[in-house]
């Protein structure tokens, strides 16, 4: 379940550093919102709004800023207070149905996603970034080369 407070903007903006999605994020984009709509959304790196994303399928739930906190916790609620049981029972199913899995696609988007990370072109794209970033005043910095690790607000939806 994807929750999104209605202020934020969700984008793909990895083709603009010169790399691709990893984490089977192009296979999962795909799958939710069709092969057209992620091709847009991946090659140009737009970012749509909560709403957006919400329509596009990418969210179930969008809340004012103003109420996330508590609306979040409600949502909690409700879900912790179905009994365990009849819980397990409706994921086990729920995976079953819609495993995320694309094991014919593994090895070749691991091997483009490592490919582009290595490339001269995305060091320099990483690098423009970086300095665009500086040149407008904000603090937020990519990773830095070498470093592989994940960051929470650039995962891929899903």
């Amino acid at each position: 379940m994807r929750v999104a407070a209605a202020d934020v903007k969700i984008g793909f903006t990895q083709a603009r550093l010169g790399i691709m999605p990893a984490w089977a994020g192009v296979e999962r984009l795909t799958s939710r919102v069709g092969r057209g709509r992620a091709t847009y959304l991946l090659l140009t790196g737009t970012a749509v709004t909560a709403t957006e994303a919400r329509e596009l399928g990418l969210l179930e739930v969008v809340y004012p800023r103003d109420q996330f906190e508590a609306a979040t916790r409600s949502l909690l609620t409700t879900i912790a207070g179905v009994p365990a049981k009849p819980a397990a029972e409706i994921k086990r199913l729920i995976n079953l149905v819609a495993a995320p899995s694309w094991p014919a696609t593994a090895d070749e988007a691991t091997s483009s996603f490592a490919h582009t990370w290595v490339a001269d072109e995305h060091w320099a794209m990483a690098a423009a970034a970086k300095r665009d970033r500086r040149d407008r005043g904000s603090t937020e910095q990519p990773p830095a080369r070498g470093d592989s690790t994940r960051r929470r607000d650039s995962a891929p939806p899903g």
